[in-house]
């Protein structure tokens, strides 16, 4: 989808200038700490290949990648998007990989990002490697925002399970219980599923763990001009001068 907003964790396969010195039989990542990679980079003793240390990194620097562009979101809208937010989650572009990383392969002064010019984005096997070298495990507590947003405590900067409100009740009414729509091709059911990160609204396979938010559908404002109307409107009924 080219309006979906994700990060990007780059890596060089290969050591910048001379690597860190790791155990016999080591896979942990070890920062550089000499030459330009120092305090910017971490080696992978298993693989040798190297990190940047800020995963996040095209938060701080966007390494003249400050345009704009226009993109198709769901429901047919058209919106105006920076190419990188400012969380630093980036649109994939029409390349075979964004654009931010061949600006950071010729950034300060054509010597690339920490020294190097051959930082590309990593494969499914890279990242599934470097989730086992750092030993993560699902549901990770490191990876849990204790933060406040607005009046909400702990929101997550992430997916909730969401679900499509009963389209013939109104603004109280509770879910359909439908499943949502089926990709084509696809014959797993889905629910659908929102990312507070990115505003991203989706579907995802049921089996999957996301966070849970929930609500109270308060019943909606009665208009009415006496007591007698409002007690009709409310469900009840007017007796002996009172509702019950």
């Amino acid at each position: 989808m080219k309006y979906n907003f994700f990060y990007v964790l780059p890596l060089v396969p290969g050591a910048i200038g001379t690597p860190p010195s790791c155990p016999s039989g080591s896979t942990e990542l070890l920062p550089y700490t000499s030459g330009p990679a120092a305090h910017k980079a971490l080696y992978e003793c298993g693989k040798g290949y190297s990190w940047p240390v800020n995963a996040t990194l095209a938060r701080k620097r966007k390494f003249g990648d400050t345009g704009i562009t226009t993109i198709s979101a769901s429901g047919g809208r058209e919106l105006t998007v920076p190419l990188i937010n400012s969380s630093g989650a980036m649109l994939f572009g029409n390349s075979t990989e964004p654009p931010w990383i061949d600006d950071m392969n010729q950034s300060d002064h054509g010597m690339g990002f920490a020294g190097s010019n051959q930082w590309t984005l990593p494969t499914i096997d890279d990242l599934e490697r470097l989730f086992q070298d750092l030993q993560l495990q699902p549901g990770d507590t490191r990876f849990l925002s204790d933060a406040s947003v607005g009046p909400f405590e702990h929101l997550q900067p992430f997916f909730y399970w969401a679900c499509e409100r009963d389209q013939n009740g109104n603004s109280q009414s509770p879910c359909n219980g439908m499943d949502a729509p089926t990709p084509p091709g696809q014959k797993t059911p889905m629910e659908w599923s929102f990312n507070f990160d990115i505003g991203f609204q989706g579907t995802d396979l049921q089996t999957k763990q996301f966070y849970v938010m929930v609500y109270y559908p308060a019943p909606a404002p009665i208009h009415c001009s006496n007591p007698i109307e409002c007690c009709v409107q409310a469900g009840g009924y007017w007796r002996n001068g009172h509702c019950e």
